[in-house]
């Protein structure tokens, strides 16, 4: 998935196999789904051992994850929108895949930019022995009472996205930058140059 696929970007190579992505491509989804399907047949498990009583009394006593309510929505009838379990697998692998780099390098770029400015940094820490103290670690239901550590981690996401390129695709025809752009067309937008454009 980080190699440079041609059949992605030059649409006369789109069902061409050229650099042999597509067989590894399909290996790797074939895993990826063996293990999805197992983690929510577990949880399908789970969920029926405490409708039988086994687990719970019916009264929702043990707190859900956020599968058990998925799960919960695809075979709910009167839901807003109906979730297939396809949907839920791409959601769980959206998970795997891109919520675990993404937290750990913007964790990097806010402390190295709190290194870099100490002023920034003695604020926060202030902040935080005056809310928290300084004899246990902060919770999540400390946060709506830190709001200059949230404003911290605000600019850090506005300074320094974790993915630079975010891919949407036209839903009617338009007009940007002087540039006719039609339906259908996929754009690819420099996060980065946005934020370089702001700053100017």
């Amino acid at each position: 998935m980080g190699k440079f696929n041609l059949s992605d970007y030059i649409w006369f190579c789109r069902n061409l196999n050229l650099q042999g992505f597509r067989k590894r491509f399909e290996v790797a989804h074939a895993k990826y789904d063996r293990m999805i399907e197992k983690i929510i047949k577990e949880h399908e498990e789970d969920r029926k051992s405490r409708k039988d009583g086994m687990g719970c009394d019916g009264s929702g006593c043990e707190a859900k994850d956020i599968l058990h309510i998925l799960l919960d929505t695809s075979e709910d009838d009167d839901a807003e929108m109906k979730l297939t379990r396809e949907n839920i697998k791409t959601f769980i692998l959206d998970m795997f895949l891109a919520g675990k780099d993404t937290y750990a390098i913007t964790i990097e770029w806010a402390l190295a930019e709190l290194i870099n400015n100490q002023s920034i940094l003695e604020k926060a820490r202030e902040e935080i022995d005056k809310v928290v103290g300084n004899s246990k670690l902060v919770e999540e239901s400390d946060i709506s009472n830190l709001p200059y550590l949230q404003a911290i981690v605000k600019e850090t996401l506005r300074l320094h996205p974790v993915v630079p390129i975010s891919i949407r695709e036209c839903t009617e025809d338009c007009t940007i930058g002087g540039y006719q752009i039609p339906t259908k067309t996929r754009l690819l937008v420099n996060i980065w140059d946005i934020g370089r454009d702001l700053k100017h």
